[in-house]
């Protein structure tokens, strides 16, 4: 067996791990067990493969300096660089968490159904989002990176294990889109349903796929097929990889927070 090979399976039994623990969990009967658990795989998972300069952060919103807030978002990952604010005490330590958008490098919002309610949901809680700061061109002009990807950031992705078929998933999300006109940065970067299928949303100059088919710019592409479980997860993993690698060169000024503290 080859290494690729190798990795292939490595992925794909985490992805089929993946679906028993959710089949599993259906023995609880409120959604707040089922919830918890999805939200808890997806965070071990993460903390176990993402670089050490990143942190995974479990059911919270992300703020701006002006003070706009997101909806609830089920988990997002952050930089070393960034403050972390957390429910603080003892009996807190898994409790609800919050992050200046600067500091936000992905932001996942996780469904056990991904029907069409899960995805337009899932598709609103990313876009309220505030957007990522200027930054001005203070990255290093050595550094070779596509300006749209720190533009989109944090990344967002909506993960479901299980729901309907790839063609109904883009139609809504077509959909949901023609309907609200949202900018790009404000848009879903990667849609996955576990062992189905990943989607993605292609850049300003398109893609390819491994035969040369190309690819537009701006729509929704998706794939699936038997082994997709390891694709998706290691697709994710890479994207989140590089902007964790951007962010680094990124300079977090959130000193303006003092000057809008009420004092009396």
């Amino acid at each position: 067996m080859s290494f690729f090979e190798r990795i292939q399976k490595y992925f794909q039994g985490i992805s089929d791990k993946f679906e028993a623990s959710i089949s599993s969990s259906s023995v609880f009967p409120n959604k707040p067990d089922k919830g918890e658990t999805r939200e808890n795989i997806l965070k071990s998972f993460f903390e176990k493969h993402l670089p050490r300069n990143t942190t995974a952060n479990k059911g919270g919103f992300i703020f701006n300096l002006d003070g706009n807030e997101s909806k609830q978002i089920d988990l997002f990952i952050t930089n070393d660089s960034t403050l972390q604010f957390k429910e603080f005490g003892e009996s807190n330590k898994n409790g609800k968490t919050f992050n200046f958008v600067g500091g936000c490098i992905a932001a996942i919002t996780i469904k056990s159904v991904l029907d069409k309610n899960g995805i337009l949901d899932s598709l609103e809680n990313l876009a309220s989002i505030p957007k990522f700061p200027n930054t001005n061109g203070k990255l290093p002009p050595n550094l070779r990176v596509n300006p749209e990807l720190v533009e989109n950031l944090p990344l967002k992705i909506v993960f479901g294990f299980n729901g309907i078929s790839l063609e109904k998933t883009i139609e809504h999300i077509n959909k949901f889109y023609i309907k609200n006109s949202y900018p790009r940065y404000k848009r879903a970067d990667v849609i996955v349903l576990n062992n189905q299928f990943i989607i993605v949303k292609t850049g300003r100059k398109g893609s390819n796929l491994r035969d040369g088919t190309k690819i537009p710019s701006g729509i929704y592409h998706g794939m699936n097929g038997s082994l997709i479980g390891s694709y998706s997860l290691l697709y994710i993993l890479l994207k989140i990889q590089r902007a964790a690698q951007i962010s680094n060169f990124i300079l977090l000024n959130v000193n303006s927070l003092l000057d809008k503290l009420p004092l009396n």
